[in-house]
């Protein structure tokens, strides 16, 4: 896949050594996942291993992501 096309800024930004703040999530709803990827975080870890987290519960919290800038890390 391109990249020109599909341009990953999170990884631009690491990239060029620019600071980034970013969110580590243990929770498993999508709902609190939307409200922080809202709050303006460049990044949000949805945790895996620490939370309750399964694809079952990652894919809700993916969707409700992608309308936000925060680039999420599973």
């Amino acid at each position: 896949m391109n990249n020109d096309v599909f341009p990953n800024k999170f990884k631009a930004a690491l990239a060029a050594k620019q600071v980034q703040i970013g969110c580590w999530s243990a929770l498993s709803n999508p709902i609190s996942t939307e409200v922080l990827g809202l709050a303006g975080f460049d990044w949000l870890v949805l945790d895996g291993e620490h939370a309750p987290n399964d694809i079952s519960t990652f894919i809700p919290q993916l969707m409700a992501l992608k309308g936000s800038a925060s680039a999420p890390v599973v």
